[in-house]
């Protein structure tokens, strides 16, 4: 491809790297790096951009010649592809894949649409047991995000191996989230925490076989990130109504 400009190398066939995700919000757009735990804001121009990047890696043709912008389009393009790419957000095509531990994303679908009743969580038993596994995959997960960093941790979370689905464990799960929701008020309540927690409860609904995974979501203005976890279907941790406000970027 023509450079574009004077003073900017080739473009040429660039992709996201692994674990950097992007989704179009409210016309402009947000990249999310589980590597480095960041999100990024996006112009609208420049969520076209990204869009551009993705469609050609899914393409094994494309690249960001196809279409070519005109002469002063392709300068922001190539200043922002040059900024991505000392962000560690893109790559050359060409360049080697480095050799990380990431966990694999699923199919980042709308956000699910059905929760778990309250009346019925608040019939369920509460245990002592569940609230020592809750606390120790708690303690077990922040440590991981803190040392190994967020992917390390989305990979522990999907070597549980489960493949219960919720009406086969119901009872179970109604008195894990009694007890999870319990915990909040002495642990963690009114606190940012919405990513420890769902990656615990996740990690425990998962010990004990309920095919659980954690949902990232972003909405733009203002800029909001949000976690939670679905299984089966079925919204655990939080209310349907709430997160149907965020644009779903990861599921893992």
């Amino acid at each position: 491809m023509a450079s574009s400009g004077p003073d900017h190398p080739q473009i040429g066939r660039v992709a996201a790297r692994a674990g950097v995700y992007f989704a179009v919000v409210d016309g402009e757009g947000v990249v999310m790096d589980i590597v480095a735990n960041r999100y990024y804001g996006l112009t609208g121009e420049a969520a076209q951009v990204w869009q551009r990047i993705v469609d050609a890696d899914a393409s094994p043709e494309g690249d960001l010649a196809a279409d070519r912008p005109p002469v002063d389009s392709e300068t922001v393009v190539g200043d922002a592809v040059e900024a991505w790419r000392a962000s560690n957000l893109i790559a050359s095509a060409h360049d080697p894949r480095t050799e990380e531990q990431l966990p694999v994303a699923k199919d980042a679908r709308v956000p699910a649409k059905v929760g778990i009743p309250g009346k019925d969580i608040r019939a369920a038993s509460r245990s002592v047991v569940i609230f020592g596994a809750l606390l120790r995959e708690m303690l077990r997960t922040k440590r991981l995000v803190k040392r190994r960093g967020l992917a390390v941790a989305l990979t522990y979370l999907q070597s549980i191996r489960a493949g219960g689905d919720v009406p086969s464990r119901r009872s179970d799960l109604l008195s894990i989230l009694h007890t999870y929701y319990a915990s909040r008020i002495p642990l963690s309540q009114g606190k940012e925490d919405c990513l420890p927690r769902s990656l615990a409860l996740a990690s425990l609904l998962r010990r004990r076989g309920i095919d659980a995974e954690i949902c990232f979501g972003v909405e733009k203005l203002p800029f909001r990130a949000h976690a939670w976890v679905e299984a089966s279907g079925f919204v655990v941790n939080d209310s349907p109504n709430y997160i149907r406000r965020f644009t779903v970027l990861g599921r893992f």
